[in-house]
């Protein structure tokens, strides 16, 4: 009887990485070398896991460390990356200086722009938001999910109104095709947020069920024309099929996009990895067909954007062109992109870059639109670090990079030419806040 190949990858390369040990605080500052000023949002990351934190207004950290010895590398936008080898923790605290660098990438605007709280309360965490009409609306709780309450603010972060949650405890925002927001309480109803602007009131004039919501509204992207346009993701991303739905037809298809040749290698590889290799292998087909899905899910999935009154934009990555078509889809203009391609592993290699990553900038699958000015842009992810890129869909070409300057930010949005993310600041209490960085001279 054997184990399942999958299961022996799995443990070559988790099994080293385990190791026991006091928890111990790396703290300090981190000055900058040319003149001595404490810098501000630097990065220090763990190398080889997700611990990490960053530096407050006063270039203060603390880190904590689970054994020794450890390497941290230290980044921070503006300046020289540097890591440092930690092997034994100092009882007073360390100080670090770190050498300012300007880069500048051709063709492409690095952005200067730093990070600022939206929301700076010190006593609150944000459990979620949504952008709702130009405004930021904020579920936010003090200390325990039972002293939760809601907020609308400006881009600016003025609070416009607060109001206590309509029920308790909270789960998340939904924001629907329409443009409409909606508050989902844990018990499993759905009530819909509006702002009165003349009373300067924030209600939720609609309630129902969540499951009521996700079935009627959950599957659609956007509305064009009272037409509600969705795609249906199969095959694991490899098959997309495009349509929308009115009063007047019903449900109506428009386009299917097939990836052949990798579906092909897919489930091909799949058999390999989770199929017995000679009769009476045991084999966990389940655990490990869920186990290649989670390494070898496809980025390159069908993704469409509305980006004007009546176009939308289909990123048709098996193809490697963004087809423009109109609202009865009508192709408008093909243009040839290629900022999704990474470099290629086989399985393994990419199974083990998963936990050991390399130092290349690699695409994230996701487009990110701004609803106001109708710019297009699509990320990259680096150890935890993420940069952001403006995409050209006439030409399909990147035309600007800004880079977030935290690790791990959350639900990145963008609205009037500023990214909105969440960030769970360091500290003993780990608060989950609002944070905003310019992206452009827009307002």
């Amino acid at each position: 009887m054997k184990i399942s190949a999958i299961y022996i990858c799995l443990i070559c390369i988790v099994l080293p990485t385990i190791s026991f040990g006091q928890v111990q605080k790396f703290h300090g500052t981190i000055l900058n070398a040319e003149n001595g000023i404490p810098v501000e949002n630097v990065n220090l990351m763990i190398r080889n896991s997700k611990s990490g934190t960053a530096t407050d207004s006063r270039g203060k950290f603390e880190i904590i460390v689970a054994h020794l010895p450890v390497f941290i590398d230290i980044t921070c936008v503006g300046y020289k990356p540097l890591t440092i080898e930690v092997g034994e923790i100092l009882k007073k605290p360390v100080e670090l200086r770190i050498n300012p660098q300007v880069s500048q990438l051709e063709s492409v605007t690095i952005s200067e722009h730093k990070a600022t709280a939206v929301y700076k309360d010190p006593d609150y965490s944000v459990l979620d938001y949504e952008i709702m009409d130009g405004n930021l609306l904020l579920l936010v709780f003090r200390y325990q999910l039972k002293r939760s309450t809601m907020l609308l603010l400006n881009p600016d972060g003025d609070t416009l109104a607060q109001v206590p949650l309509p029920e308790l405890p909270p789960d998340k925002l939904f924001k629907d095709a329409f443009g409409n927001a909606h508050y989902f309480s844990k018990k499993g109803n759905a009530f819909q947020c509006h702002y009165d602007l003349s009373l300067n009131r924030l209600s939720f004039p609609f309630s129902t069920t969540v499951d009521s919501i996700q079935l009627m509204l959950g599957h659609f992207s956007f509305n064009i024309n009272n037409r509600l346009y969705f795609q249906d993701d199969f095959s694991n991303g490899l098959r997309t099929n495009i349509g929308y739905y009115d009063m007047e037809h019903g449900l109506k298809y428009l386009q299917t996009v097939r990836h052949d040749k990798a579906e092909s290698d897919y489930y091909r590889d799949k058999y390999f990895f989770s199929g017995p290799s000679r009769a009476g292998d045991t084999v966990f087909r389940d655990y490990d067909e869920r186990a290649y899905d989670f390494f070898t899910r496809t980025k390159n999935r069908t993704m469409m954007v509305k980006t004007g009154n009546e176009r939308i934009a289909v990123f048709n990555f098996a193809g490697d062109v963004i087809e423009i078509v109109d609202a009865d889809w009508n192709l408008v203009k093909e243009v040839p992109i290629s900022f999704h391609k990474d470099r290629e592993y086989a399985f393994i290699a990419a199974l083990a870059n998963s936990f050991f990553p390399d130092d290349a900038w690699k695409w994230s699958g996701k487009i990110l639109k701004d609803e106001v000015s109708g710019e297009v842009y699509t990320s990259y992810k680096r150890h935890g670090g993420v940069r952001l890129c403006k995409i050209d869909i006439e030409s399909g070409s990147l035309a600007g990079e800004y880079v977030i300057p935290f690790t791990f930010p959350e639900k990145i949005q963008i609205s009037r030419g500023q990214a909105f993310f969440l960030y769970k600041e360091g500290g003993q209490e780990q608060k989950w806040k609002l944070y905003k960085m310019k992206l452009s001279e827009q307002h």
